[in-house]
């Protein structure tokens, strides 16, 4: 199977599984002739086949029903090819993989999802891989490595697969864009491609999602950076456990920001691990972990990419002893936790007051999204450049507290910056206001002459 056969046509297939986005301020309406007692209410939305709960809402135009009808028909076609009809016993058997409803809503969970899907062997796996590439800004040469076949999955036909994915849950449609349009999470349209029922509560603790998560009888939950908190009453639902995918080696980082708070710390090594979900945050028992060696350049979304796809291979290797209740769980040192706290718009500026290892550390921590920026004076003018990618020129040096100019590298393609103590860094790739990005050397070569300092910070 080529998972990535067409990664220029991915934001096409994305395009084409995700509902339409409606205005802010419209209402989730029925698809049906006959409303739902919630329609028109901002409450958890069921796509694809609805359990009972949600019967007649979505978020709906003909070609989208339809697209999500024809794909949920296959998917139950395959379902019921790998284990029969009416529900499995708990934890599955030989013949019947354990039932499994995923969480998640970043580009990120949907790359674990469309992974999962292709484990499960959902016929329309490879839409989803193409949806989640898309949503992850995969590019050939990019940094974001391409989703790949998991690691050690048997996909000959004549062996049961490890899961049966029966539903996802992910967060609410956000407003984005421009014109503020709610747009459905990136776990939503991959799930929309695979045909699975999708539903978007804005908090996990309602009766009416906590009823139609237990109408798909799970055996077990997976959760992979879903951000909503699971009450105990969600807990007791799956009749197996909850497992969660977190990109760290716990007790290390647990919290909403592992990855970045592991890059900005300088961490040598980090990893993965899966960790059964208890009510206290990030703080279950392990099920499995991998480590992964960092180099010092590795930048957060990749590195993330590269931790759930081994999360995913982890959870796959365990999870027949898992759902069979013959795994070992070894639980945590909370006396060595850490936490990874959510990243604070003020982190984001650099003021080259610090060595340039730990700012070097700072932009590839916090790339991505909002990145890093710096104040500048060009000039005359003062502009606010985003920093987006970096190398430390030198680590160590004597203090420079009045050196303020910046220049250029002797390779010409970094902007050199002294800090203020001495180190020295490179700013490879800058995005000026309005621009798009681009090498610190062509920023250079664009100025022309126009001397280019960095702001001073009062001490």
């Amino acid at each position: 199977m080529a998972f990535m056969t067409a990664v220029a046509g991915a934001a096409a297939a994305a395009a084409a599984a995700r509902p339409a986005a409606l205005p802010v301020g419209s209402p989730l309406v029925a698809a049906s002739a006959t409303r739902s007692r919630w329609a028109g209410r901002r409450l958890p939305v069921a796509r694809g086949t609805p359990p009972r709960r949600y019967r007649g809402l979505t978020l709906a135009t003909a070609a989208s029903a339809a697209a999500s009808a024809a794909a949920a028909a296959a998917a139950a076609a395959a379902a019921a090819a790998v284990s029969g009809s009416g529900p499995p016993p708990a934890g599955g058997t030989p013949a019947s993989p354990p039932r499994v409803v995923f969480l998640g809503t970043p580009p990120v969970a949907a790359r674990a999802l469309a992974r999962l899907a292709v484990a499960a062997r959902l016929p329309s796996a490879s839409a989803a891989v193409a949806v989640a590439a898309a949503a992850e800004g995969v590019v050939p040469g990019g940094g974001i490595p391409a989703p790949s076949a998991p690691a050690g999955v048997d996909a000959s036909a004549e062996t049961p697969p490890p899961l049966a994915l029966v539903g996802v849950v992910t967060q609410p449609p956000a407003r984005s864009g421009r014109r503020r349009t709610l747009t459905p999470s990136a776990v939503a349209d991959a799930a929309a491609a695979l045909g699975l029922p999708v539903l978007d509560p804005a908090k996990a603790s309602g009766s009416e999602f906590l009823d139609a998560l237990a109408d798909l009888a799970p055996d077990v939950c997976v959760t992979a950076a879903y951000g909503n908190l699971l009450p105990q009453a969600f807990l007791d639902i799956p009749s197996v456990g909850t497992l969660n995918i977190h990109p760290s080696l716990l007790p290390a980082w647990r919290g909403a920001a592992p990855v970045p708070r592991s890059l900005c710390a300088g961490d040598t090594v980090t990893g993965v691990s899966i960790a059964e979900t208890v009510l206290a945050l990030d703080a279950g028992p392990l099920l499995a972990t991998v480590t992964h060696p960092l180099g010092g350049d590795e930048q957060a979304p990749a590195l993330l990419a590269t931790l759930f796809d081994a999360g995913v291979d982890a959870l796959l290797s365990a999870l027949p002893a898992y759902a069979a209740r013959t795994a070992t769980l070894t639980p945590q040192n909370s006396d060595a936790a850490t936490h990874a706290a959510k990243i604070h718009p003020a982190e984001r500026r650099l003021t080259f007051t610090q060595n340039a290892v730990e700012v070097h550390n700072t932009v590839r921590g916090l790339a991505g999204g909002a990145a890093t920026w710096a104040d500048f004076v060009r000039g005359e003018a003062d502009v606010r450049i985003k920093v987006l990618v970096t190398r430390v020129a030198v680590a160590d040096g004597r203090p420079a507290l009045g050196v303020h100019e910046v220049g250029l590298s002797p390779a010409g393609d970094a902007l050199r910056v002294t800090c203020d103590d001495g180190s020295v860094l490179d700013l490879l790739t800058v995005q000026p206001p309005g621009k798009k990005p681009m090498g610190g050397g062509a920023y250079w070569n664009g100025l022309r002459g126009v001397k280019l300092t960095r702001k001073r910070v009062p001490h």
